[in-house]
């Protein structure tokens, strides 16, 4: 599971329909300011383009970001946090993070990298505060908060709202698998459709219930079932 793009500044999103001018771009490394003895490493690149909108000044950042583990476990779940800002103005913190509870295909492997692209992300923020004199300096900065690896170890700080949020997404998408296996075992198929639209509270849950949904309307039925069961098989081995 991915979430991610959460503003924690007050920035108002602008569809950029009108004509942009004055467009400067830089490429960014990604700081890590993980702390030490951090079980991963951050690394990566943003891409910052300011532009100007009716007088509004905007600035752009499509990025990709690599984290690698450098322990001897097998990663299961993790949650980063990144800043980008410029040198006189911050622009947007995020977190991102990868649960892997219900899929082997997701885990990290000792010494592999997880890789999240978003360089097709092309939305745009204005810049609030006062510029400074000086040319404005690009800054990413990412710190990875929680690790959890295959053999229920974890690393960070589990108390981390992000953190939390991960944890009650898995429990309710957890509690959703089941029902839906349970109908699936009746061999109705009308109980499990009826199961599978049943929309959950949690957005990030829905966002995987969603990818069920949409296997079951392009294969089929069975094909959803058999995910289903997989990803209960793989989280009841944990």
């Amino acid at each position: 599971m991915m979430k991610n793009l959460a503003p924690a500044l007050t920035v108002a999103l602008m569809l950029i329909s009108m004509v942009c001018t004055a467009q400067n771009s830089t490429s960014v490394d990604i700081i890590d300011q993980s702390p030490a003895g951090c079980p991963l490493r951050v690394s990566g690149q943003t891409d910052f383009t300011e532009s100007e909108v009716n007088g509004v000044p905007l600035v752009s950042f499509p990025f990709k970001l690599v984290v690698t583990n450098l322990s001897k476990k097998t990663v299961m779940a993790l949650v980063v946090l990144s800043h980008f800002a410029t040198t006189d103005r911050p622009v947007l913190a995020q977190h991102n993070e990868l649960d892997a509870y219900f899929s082997h295909e997701k885990e990290i492997a000792p010494g592999a990298d997880f890789i999240d692209d978003h360089h097709d992300h092309n939305l745009s923020f204005p810049l609030h505060g006062e510029a400074s004199v000086t040319k404005p300096i690009p800054v990413a900065r990412s710190e990875v908060i929680f690790v959890q690896f295959t053999d229920r170890s974890t690393w960070g700080n589990d108390r981390d709202e992000n953190v939390l949020s991960l944890m009650k997404t898995r429990v309710l998408v957890h509690q959703s698998l089941r029902k839906l296996a349970a109908n699936a075992a009746k061999g109705t198929e009308s109980e499990f459709l009826k199961t599978l639209q049943i929309k959950s509270d949690d957005d990030h849950a829905e966002w995987v219930l969603n990818k069920i949904r949409e296997q079951q309307k392009q294969e089929g039925t069975p094909a959803a079932v058999s995910t289903v069961r997989d990803w209960l098989t793989v989280a009841d081995s944990r």
